[in-house]
């Protein structure tokens, strides 16, 4: 007993200044990309064996001519698992919104669950950096220091400049041989929020793979190369591990493949816009509706299920927005204010 409330006692001590370290090492607005590197232990794969209250909010690849399929919801806890419910889901087109169209039914938040009212979001670059991903560090500066991002205002209960900034990122380099699995995802996940110190609800690490790493999950696959198995091009997802506690974060994999790309006119080319688009939409979603609890529609059948950012996954083609002075091609997010999807809150 004595033993392990020692092995206690150095471990919280050791998140205590990791915690005091990363406050210090704060990103500019100049230089948004800056990095650590993250070393993930034994200690981090222990930790990622033992996770609970998984829930993960899976964007399915683009199909046939560019349209996306339906998102996919997936809540794993200690006892149920609803992969085969999440994959029974049929495909549907979702239109653009004819001005002043509107759908159905708004999301809510019958669940009352948490919300992020502000945070860091902290890129982390797993065998990749930030160039070759489409330097996120910038693509989350420009996001929170938008317009558009005060869409979330009606559903967080906030409405100040800036509450959701970038931070420092991590760069990983993770032995790997084929697919990342869950485990792996979770160790990364694990020594990221140990090296920066940083839990809850206001923190969202953004893990990027590199290009051509695939990984999977209950089942459901990044795998572009395997076409039979590709089920999804991004997710968010919350867990809770057993020494650290809650901690928020989203999964991006290389993005400039075919089945989650943006349109070849982009204004930023491929790789840029690509990764914003779908970094965008799991932003989005990590904020209003972080554990699976909060908002999301519950009133229509066909929407049954949508985040903020699913209802608005235009077919073929997004259009162009501004953020931070600077043009992206990236989705609309759906605003309960007007029905309908928005760039404006």
């Amino acid at each position: 007993m004595i033993a392990y409330r020692a092995a206690v006692g150095i471990c919280t001590l050791c998140f205590l200044l990791a915690c005091g370290l990363a406050s210090a090492q704060e990103v500019s607005d100049a230089n948004p990309n800056q990095t650590i590197r993250i070393n993930v232990s034994k200690t981090d794969r222990l930790a990622s064996s033992g996770v609970s209250g998984s829930f993960k909010h899976i964007l399915a690849p683009r199909q046939g001519y560019g349209v996306r399929s339906s998102s996919k919801r997936l809540v794993k806890t200690a006892s149920e698992t609803t992969s085969a419910a999440m994959q029974a889901q049929c495909a549907r087109n979702i239109p653009g919104v004819p001005n002043p169209g509107f759908y159905p039914a708004d999301i809510d938040d019958t669940g009352g669950g948490p919300v992020v009212v502000e945070a860091v979001g902290h890129p982390i670059y797993v065998n990749t950096t930030p160039d070759a991903v489409g330097y996120p560090g910038t693509l989350l500066r420009d996001l929170g220091k938008s317009e558009m991002v005060h869409i979330v205002d009606q559903y967080v209960g906030a409405t100040h400049d800036y509450r959701y900034k970038a931070g420092l990122g991590g760069v990983v380099s993770y032995s790997v041989s084929g697919a990342l699995q869950d485990a792996d995802v979770t160790a990364i996940v694990h020594a990221a929020a140990v090296a920066f110190g940083k839990t809850g609800y206001k923190t969202v690490y953004h893990v990027f793979l590199a290009p051509g790493q695939d990984v999977c999950s209950e089942g459901t696959c990044y795998s572009p190369d395997d076409p039979s198995n590709f089920t999804f091009c991004a997710y968010h997802d919350s867990i809770d591990f057993t020494d650290i506690g809650h901690v928020i974060y989203t999964l991006e994999p290389f993005q400039a493949v075919d089945g989650c790309s943006e349109g070849p006119s982009s204004p930023n080319g491929l790789v840029v816009d690509s990764t914003m688009s779908t970094l965008s939409h799991e932003f989005f979603e990590s904020i209003t509706d972080p554990d699976g609890n909060a908002w999301w529609n519950r009133l229509s059948f066909d929407l049954n299920g949508d985040e903020i950012a699913d209802t608005c996954v235009i077919a073929n083609f997004d259009p162009v927005a501004k953020l931070n002075g600077k043009l992206y091609e990236l989705q609309a997010e759906y605003s309960n204010k007007y029905h309908a999807c928005s760039y404006t809150p």
